[in-house]
């Protein structure tokens, strides 16, 4: 009897998924963290 969804992957399919999952949520977060470190540069060099 074969499984729905996850249940035909193997396991390294699974792996490469959560690694294209957790290698965007990385860059979203590395966008977000320079997004707020502009805008504290801009703070500081405002009231400067």
């Amino acid at each position: 009897m074969r499984g729905a969804g996850n249940m035909d992957k193997n396991i390294y399919q699974l792996a490469d998924e959560a690694a294209e999952e957790i290698n965007r949520q990385a860059e979203e977060t590395q966008r977000e963290l320079q997004r707020i470190a502009d805008e504290a540069d801009k703070a500081i060099r405002g009231t400067l």
